[in-house]
């Protein structure tokens, strides 16, 4: 416990920096914490500061806010935020590409099925 409130404090220390990534790490802390609006906060931040050739932070990014929309059941949201990284990843080279996005998407589309089906 004392590492994560040692890591909020170095990343909220880095933030004039306006770096993305800090951005996005800080978002992580809160969505684990369950605090989703705060989670959201810096992960639409981290979207206006992110690099556009920064393919990583810019994937986690967009993985992290459909993420957290998913816990606040805002589906729609989620999906569409998720199917841009899922796009932006199949830009990249095939031993560079990442699967967090997909997963998550499959949960939202198991979700919507399963809404359908009641």
């Amino acid at each position: 416990m004392e590492n994560l409130t040692n890591a909020r404090t170095e990343y909220m220390q880095a933030l004039p920096g306006n770096n993305a990534e800090t951005y996005n790490n800080l978002g992580r802390l809160y969505l684990g914490d369950r605090d989703y609006l705060t989670a959201e906060s810096f992960f639409l931040r981290g979207l206006d500061l992110v690099k556009a050739d920064d393919f990583s932070t810019r994937y986690s990014l967009l993985t992290d806010l459909g993420w957290v929309q998913v816990e606040q059941n805002r589906h729609a949201e989620a999906g569409r935020n998720l199917v841009s990284a899922i796009a932006l990843n199949q830009k990249q080279p095939p031993n560079q590409q990442r699967w967090e996005a997909n997963c998550i998407f499959a949960k939202v589309l198991e979700i919507k099925k399963d809404r359908k089906s009641a």
